[in-house]
């Protein structure tokens, strides 16, 4: 299939608002995938949009095929055989002509005025992203007098983030699930890293750290809202749970090297980690826990040697950036 056939979806650009991308990546899914391309394509009210699709999908049952078939002029459309979810995002970047790009779920359904909600922000130039609620599909925002005031300080201190409260913030990250950035930025801060492996924990909250020391801001936008279908088939978790294990391990040591922690408070998140996702009552009980630290060491030991060899090939202790391609 041609990446771009036809004209993508809503390329009537409009002078008083900016051209945006939507990107989807998306593995192993069906319904959600088919449910949220109906929505951009017959219900989001925006005039100036066009969607991209990067997928990671071994196959596709007749019915989504068919479907996907059927729209294939009115959306940009990229198979894969990578299955990483920051690569995807990246390669989305590079065929996106917007100056602003929406990254969404494939398992998600945005709601009414999504993409004005995401656009509206970035009247302000020194917003750089914008994310929303993420809510179950019979969850509720909440108010500020429902979170009481020691969380809405934690908020605005930016030590905190949550993502179904119903008013404006400058936040301290943005959740991968709904969130947006201008190009130029995921451009010049090199994208997301693709280091990152499977379900690739920690990539949004990663990027949007370096977008704030960047020194550009981060809003969330309750109008900006989708719910989460939390789909229990297809995604990066599908899988072997050892193998799971081995790259959240990974990507925990990973991440919190990235987001420029001490080494003792590495791994004590590490160990924080471990004692939930292995040392807990469940496993102990099934006698999983002794296998499944095996995959845990394993997953730490293959990213301290990452970290290791980034650091004697930058000369530093940091390495920022991602891979974006052609972008």
């Amino acid at each position: 299939m041609s990446d771009r056939e036809g004209d993508p979806a809503g390329m009537n650009d409009q002078a008083d608002t900016p051209f945006i991308s939507v990107v989807i990546p998306t593995l192993n899914r069906e319904k959600e995938l088919c449910d949220i391309l109906c929505y951009f394509l017959n219900e989001e009210e925006y005039p100036s949009f066009e969607i991209v699709v990067i997928d990671q999908s071994e196959h596709h049952t007749g019915t989504t095929t068919t479907y996907l078939q059927s729209i294939a002029d009115r959306i940009i459309r990229r198979t894969v055989s990578y299955k990483n979810l920051p690569k995807a995002r990246n390669e989305g970047v590079a065929l996106a002509q917007g100056s602003i790009i929406v990254f969404v779920d494939d398992d998600a359904m945005p709601q009414k005025g999504f993409l004005h909600a995401h656009a509206a922000p970035y009247d302000d130039a020194s917003v750089a992203g914008v994310t929303g609620p993420v809510v179950a599909p019979q969850g509720k925002l909440v108010s500020r007098a429902d979170i009481g005031e020691r969380a809405y300080g934690r908020l605005l201190a930016r030590t905190e983030m949550t993502f179904d409260v119903d008013f404006t913030f400058i936040c301290s990250w943005a959740a991968g699930g709904n969130m947006s950035f201008r190009k130029e930025v995921i451009v010049a801060l090199g994208g997301f890293d693709e280091q990152l492996i499977g379900p690739a924990i920690g990539e949004d909250a990663e990027f949007s750290h370096r977008v704030k020391k960047s020194g550009r801001s981060i809003v969330y936008n309750p109008a900006a809202r989708i719910i989460h279908k939390q789909a229990i088939t297809g995604g990066t978790r599908s899988g072997k749970e050892g193998i799971y294990i081995r790259n959240y391990a990974f990507n925990v040591n990973y991440f919190f090297w990235k987001v420029d922690r001490t080494w003792w408070q590495r791994y004590y998140e590490v160990s924080k980690a471990y004692r939930s996702r292995v040392a807990n009552k469940r496993n102990a009980l099934t006698g999983r826990w002794l296998v499944l630290t095996f995959f845990f060491l394993w997953g730490v030991l293959k990213s301290d040697m990452l970290i290791s060899g980034l650091v004697r090939q930058a000369g530093t202790t940091r390495v920022s950036g991602g891979a974006i391609a052609g972008a």
